[in-house]
């Protein structure tokens, strides 16, 4: 099953367990009962969203118990199953299908099926919390740890970190500069926006050729298909035993025939069906006590002028410069 498959490549990572099962030819480890999810606070003073070093005990205790099926759409059930069929692959669906939702659910069949234990995802930084949040939410029993250290502490945080959790979440800033540190967790490399890897000559295209990892999963939600050297780059990444830069001369209609089979794109128009509808909800909020103080000192103000004052008064109906108070923020917490 999947962790007898996964369980020589955690302990990979522990030798001080390698060295016990050779002594006792069996391992027993206490599996933790996976625990509410702590706020996000709480996880930032822990450690956990900034490089928190996972125990074996921790690794392995997502292949135990049940685990809720997560609510996929069926165009979203096919996009899994695609990804998780191919080493190197492509989901380029429109924006809002759902690629990290397919991606996160692909992650976790793969990691419960003992195909891979080490996972890099590569994202834009200002989505790697977002990423870190996502897994929280619908796969809690996954580790994932975010790791985007700054100056000399980088090599160290990397070396600590790697093999000891199943998802570990970086930057392109970190691949550009730190790649060498990331290698051993670049079994399963998911790249989030990765038309961002589409100049050939950057040094972020070369960063991720020194990865060399087993599989790939590329997502992007800008349309690839209308460069032919910016498809030609990305797939001379993604496949470079079929794919090379300089494939771009061949035209775009030749590269995506080539590329098909590893290139899958679904159009809002075509799932329409499948989506369900919109619901849009409206709510009347109350201003706090110090939102209603400011725009009371707003509205009285004579020296601004009309065009300034309603912008001033919109801005403080959101968050009171003041005090940093809103509602708004209250009400969606």
């Amino acid at each position: 099953d999947g962790f007898n498959k996964a369980l020589p490549n955690i302990l990979k990572y522990y030798p001080e367990h390698q060295h016990q099962l050779a002594l006792e030819k069996k391992l027993v480890l206490q599996i933790p009962q996976l625990t509410r999810l702590p706020s996000l606070e709480a996880q930032i003073s822990n450690g956990s969203v900034v490089g928190k070093n996972f125990s074996i005990e921790e690794l392995i205790s997502s292949y135990f118990g049940t685990h809720s099926q997560l609510p996929l759409l069926p165009f979203q059930v096919y996009g899994v199953d695609w990804l998780s069929s191919l080493d190197r692959a492509m989901l380029a669906d429109d924006m809002g299908l759902g690629k990290t939702f397919q991606a996160l659910a692909g992650i976790s069949k793969m990691i419960l099926e003992g195909e891979v234990t080490r996972i890099l995802i590569i994202c834009p930084r200002s989505l790697v919390f977002t990423w870190y949040a996502e897994i929280k939410k619908w796969t809690p029993y996954l580790s994932a740890t975010a790791v985007i250290p700054s100056g000399n502490a980088a090599e160290s945080v990397w070396k600590s970190r790697t093999g000891k959790s199943q998802i570990i979440i970086t930057s392109y800033e970190q691949l550009r500069t730190n790649s060498n540190y990331m290698i051993e967790q670049a079994q399963l490399v998911v790249c989030d926006e990765a038309h961002k890897l589409r100049n050939r000559s950057s040094n972020l295209s070369q960063s991720f050729r020194n990865l060399s990892p087993q599989k790939v999963w590329f997502l992007t939600g800008t349309p690839v298909e209308r460069d032919s050297e910016d498809f030609a780059t990305l797939f001379s990444l993604l496949l470079p035993k079929i794919f090379t830069p300089s494939d771009h001369k061949l035209g775009i209609d030749i590269l995506k025939s080539r590329a098909k089979p590893y290139l899958l794109r679904r159009r809002k128009s075509e799932v329409l069906k499948e989506l369900p509808p919109m619901l849009e909800r409206q709510e009347f909020l109350e201003l706090s006590t110090e939102q209603a103080r400011s725009y009371r000192e707003m509205l009285s103000d004579s020296e601004t002028s009309t065009l300034v004052k309603f912008g001033k008064l919109r801005h403080i109906c959101d968050l009171d410069p003041v005090t940093g108070t809103s509602t708004k923020l209250d009400r969606i917490q």
